[in-house]
This record gives structure tokens, sequence and C-alpha cells, in this order.
């Protein structure tokens, strides 16, 4: 458990430390940026990655991998430029000083770029084992890790787009017309955001393999990939949860997770009471079916 103000309150570095999944070259966010000024603060020059805006770019480039490699050394740690269980353990022992936010830079992973942040914070989260490992059959239908991760690449690769909207319902919304994932917020930072993106890229699935089916199925299938989600990180009752509107619903779908993480199937009882959960909604009842027409090459 990571404990320096520093670091324990960082998802991706609390992620890190458990190895799920280690930080490594290639990422980009805020959590680079905490690690570059972590390795500044213990000596390690990174003029490359400061040259820009006079602090780190919180991209984890050669320059940030050769340092960390470096500090592995010094320390007696695996070099292999990775930051995960045990540098992030040293990390956490070495740097026990009051954490103040470096200055605003405009760049991924900096909250001045609301809509980057967003992005990233949702390759991040279809990045988890725990998505890559959701699995059920609803209706005729199958969601699988491998349908996350298509979609993971089609947000990387700006098929789908993402914009931060403030939206008077739920914490997400995906508008299959437009390839777009509208989101209330831009950084990951709890069990309940990164569900909720769970959830809408779990419509981006249905839109991606063209799929047409009602709100009540869509949602459905949207509802309980988000409980079983929550429930493989741990967290089987969600308080608060999305609202007294939404309440019923969650406590519907996260009854059917239950349901197909001890058995892999549906009681009849409980998918009714999800749909009449779902109809009770004034935002879904005023939907029409979920069409999907295929943006990307359907797997």
């Amino acid at each position: 458990m990571l404990t320096s103000p520093w670091f324990h309150w960082n998802y991706d570095l609390v992620s890190a430390s458990k190895n799920a999944p280690p930080i490594r070259k290639g990422f980009v966010g805020y959590a680079a940026r905490i690690l570059q000024l972590a390795l500044i603060h213990q000596g390690f020059s990174l003029p490359k990655s400061t040259a820009k805006h006079g602090s780190p770019d919180g991209r984890y480039g050669q320059e940030t991998k050769s340092q960390v490699m470096v500090f592995q050394k010094r320390h007696k740690l695996s070099r292999d430029g990775v930051v995960g269980q045990n540098t992030m353990k040293k990390l956490d022992e070495l740097i026990r000083d009051r954490w103040v936010a470096p200055k605003p830079i405009g760049g991924p992973g900096d909250a001045v770029k609301a809509t980057d942040n967003a992005r990233i914070a949702i390759l991040q989260t279809l990045s988890s084992s725990f998505v890559q490992n959701i699995n059920f059959h609803f209706q005729g239908t199958s969601i699988s890790g491998r349908h996350y991760v298509a979609v993971q690449q089609a947000v990387y690769d700006d098929v789908i787009q993402v914009e931060t909207k403030k939206l008077h319902y739920g914490l997400g919304k995906y508008i299959p017309s437009e390839d777009l994932v509208q989101l209330p917020f831009y950084t990951a930072n709890t069990y309940k955001r990164r569900s909720a993106i769970v959830h809408e890229l779990t419509h981006a699935i249905i839109d991606q393999r063209a799929i047409t089916m009602t709100t009540v199925k869509s949602e459905s299938i949207a509802w309980i990939a988000q409980c079983l989600f929550l429930q493989m990180n741990g967290v089987d009752e969600l308080r608060p949860g999305f609202g007294m509107v939404a309440w019923p619903v969650y406590a519907a779908a996260n009854s059917c997770a239950r349901s197909w993480r001890k058995s892999h199937r549906f009681q009849d009882y409980q998918v009714d009471e999800l749909a009449t959960a779902i109809k009770s909604v004034p935002q879904y009842a005023a939907q029409p079916s979920f069409v999907g027409d295929g943006f990307a090459t359907a797997v």
C-alpha cells in the first residue's frame, strides 16, 4: 500500500504498485508527470522532458525510462525501466514531503485539457485486466474482453471521439450516430467513474458490431458489464449509488452480475426486474432503439 502524499491518491500509481499494470515507456498522463517529478526530487535530471514547459511533460519516453533504470540500479532493483511494485515501493519509502501539484502545462494528462484527459482515462481504464476479463452472454449477445480491446484501439485511433460535457442524467453517454463518448469528468480516479467508462464503451462494442436492439436490452448489457467490473474490483455494494433515479437500475443489474459470476446464467426474474427498472428512468424511456452502424471492423 502506498502511503506517500505524492503517490497514494493517484489511481495509476497505486495500480503500478500492484503491477496491475506497471507504468512503462509509452505511457502518457498525469502519473508520468508525478514520476518524473519524483525522479527530479531524487536528483535525476530530465532536461528533454522539461525543456518545453519548464516542468515534466507527462510523457514516459526514453529519457524517463533511462533515469528510472539508473534509479533502479542505485537501489539494487531489477533494471528494466518499468515502474512496478518494487520501484514504486522504494519511491514511496523515499519521498515523504507534502505533495504540491505542478503548474498546468496544457498537454496530455494535464487538467487544463479536459478532453485529452478524458481520452486518456478511457484508454487506461480499458487496459485494465478486469475489463479484459469481462465475458458474458445476454439474450443472444456476447460481450468479451477482446471487444473492449477493439474499442480501445478505436479510441486510440480517434475513430471514437471523446468529449467532456455536463450531462443531466447518469455518468456518461455514447452516441452511436456520431461515434462519440461524452463524459462529465476527465479523470477516472474512482471505481464509480471507471465503471461508467466501461458502461459507455460497452455501448460502443454494440455499435462497432452493427447490432440493433431495444434500449432496454442495450442498457441491460451495459449496466451488467459495469457491475461486473465493479465486482471484480471488490465493489459489490456501491454507496452512494447513481442517484435516486438510477439506483434501482444499479441494484437490479448488480443482482444479475452476482448471478452470472456464481452460475454463468441470469435468472429470469432478475432480467425482468432490470428491464422494469430501466423503463422507469425517463432518460431511457425517451430513447429510441439502439442502432449500431459498424463504425470499424467488426470483431
